[in-house]
């Protein structure tokens, strides 16, 4: 009976294994890439209205290489995979320093007020892109959430850690205690436990957004080149 059991048990975990599997591999996938694009389109028509105000010519160069820019990563989005990106980066290897066109072309604008905010559609389109390429890792997936939930766990350790050191030293120098707490929160949790972290998240996006637009346009190249057919 123990051995009808376990292989009963050892039977519906297989089954249950392949159903998350054919669902992460099948609908998940379609799921993603749809969200990814459709945050895309919002910032590719967002840019159209800076446009239609006329703080930014139709006819301009900048404006024609960044909506060239947001529909090449709308066409490319289900070949951003993690494999497909190590795989592009072993054989293009880009300079070190080397930018995309698209991040020249903001860099031209001379309206600082403009270009900040067209710097803003772009960068949330690489999340956006980031954020797919995560999502359709399983491996990713597997790896990194063990590791967040470790840094996050540190972090906050660590801050409060800066609470009790902060309170006790604002109790023996004589501030009112009542305010001790709100202040040493706030400085620790998140100056001290959760800015690090984030400012090393975005540091390594804006290095690999460089890279996944880099990517993109030399698959879109090859695709002319082959004569292969836009998705």
């Amino acid at each position: 009976m123990e051995a009808e059991f376990a292989a009963l048990n050892y039977l519906a975990f297989v089954v249950a294994l392949t159903f998350l599997l054919c669902l992460f591999y099948g609908p998940w996938q379609s799921l993603v890439v749809d969200w990814a694009r459709d945050r895309i389109f919002a910032e590719r028509d967002a840019v159209f209205d800076l446009a239609a105000e006329g703080r930014l010519a139709f006819s301009d160069p900048v404006y024609r290489r960044i909506r060239e820019g947001f529909n090449l990563a709308i066409r490319r989005a289900h070949l951003l995979t993690v494999p497909r990106l190590i795989v592009f980066a072993a054989l293009l290897r880009p300079h070190k320093g080397e930018k995309s066109d698209l991040h020249a072309a903001i860099e031209q604008v001379e309206d600082k007020a403009l270009r900040a905010t067209l710097f803003e559609h772009y960068v949330r389109v690489m999340q956006a892109v980031f954020i797919m390429i995560f999502l359709r890792s399983l491996s990713a997936l597997i790896l990194t959430i063990p590791t967040l939930l470790v840094a996050v766990v540190g972090s906050l350790l660590f801050g409060l850690t800066r609470v009790i050191k902060k309170g006790f030293a604002q109790l023996f120098c004589g501030e009112p205690w009542l305010a001790a707490p709100r202040a040493a929160v706030i400085s620790a949790l998140m100056i001290t436990g959760l800015t690090p972290m984030v400012r090393n998240v975005h540091q390594l996006g804006r290095c690999l957004s460089e890279g996944v637009i880099l990517i993109a346009q030399s698959s879109d190249e090859s695709h002319l080149t082959t004569g292969s057919p836009s998705s």
